[in-house]
């Protein structure tokens, strides 16, 4: 499938500029600028990261990781590896048609910062334009969390089960999601993004 999708990259730069008030966290603030600088090198056409490969990604990952595991509340660092995500996602989608495995990264974006609007809006996209399914659904919500419970895309059934009780407060979903949270929270002390899931089968 072949698809221009009119998603927002540019307003998902970072600023690099902002600090932690405290001293002990230099290391993780020089680890966010690395993972920043090479984002910067990613050159964008039509809007698209065109020309970034892949293991370049999983290194602009590793930084901002590195940065959290330093300083878990480096809150810029957590929202600038959901950028990462998000952009990588569109990567896939845009140059490669690789729907599910856009789709896991938007998932890991929209869970690590799930107040940014651009990112929901390039989530939902997808959902519609990459699986036929309808963002605004409840049903289609829960079916998408449960494909990715399934696959142990625990970060993918939080985003979807959240968005399903935003749609519709349900008690059934409302328990599905605790359960992904208090396996998520189970995960290996200091890891923010859980690489070893799978994606939903496209």
């Amino acid at each position: 499938m072949t698809s221009k999708i009119a998603f927002s990259i540019a307003i998902l730069l970072t600023i690099v500029s902002i600090k932690p008030a405290y001293a002990e966290s230099a290391a993780a603030v020089e680890l966010n600028i690395e993972g920043v600088e090479i984002m910067g090198k990613i050159d964008h056409v039509d809007g698209y990261a065109a020309d970034i490969k892949d293991d370049s990604w999983q290194t602009v990952f590793a930084k901002f990781e590195a940065a959290l595991k330093l300083d878990p509340h480096y809150d810029l660092a957590r929202r600038n590896l959901a950028i990462a995500h998000n952009n990588y996602g569109l990567y896939l989608v845009s140059q490669k048609e690789k729907w599910a495995e856009g789709l896991k990264q938007l998932h890991q974006a929209a869970y690590l910062d799930e107040s940014n609007m651009a990112m929901q809006s390039s989530l939902a996209d997808i959902i519609k334009k990459g699986f036929g399914m309808n963002p605004e659904d409840f049903e289609d919500r829960v079916k998408l969390g449960d494909q990715c419970r399934v696959k142990n895309d625990l970060a993918g059934a939080a985003v979807e089960y959240a968005a399903a009780i935003r749609i519709k407060d349900d008690s059934i979903v409302q328990r599905k999601r605790q359960e992904v949270e208090k396996l998520l929270g189970k995960e290996m002390l200091g890891r923010i993004v859980h690489n070893d899931q799978t994606s939903p089968k496209e």
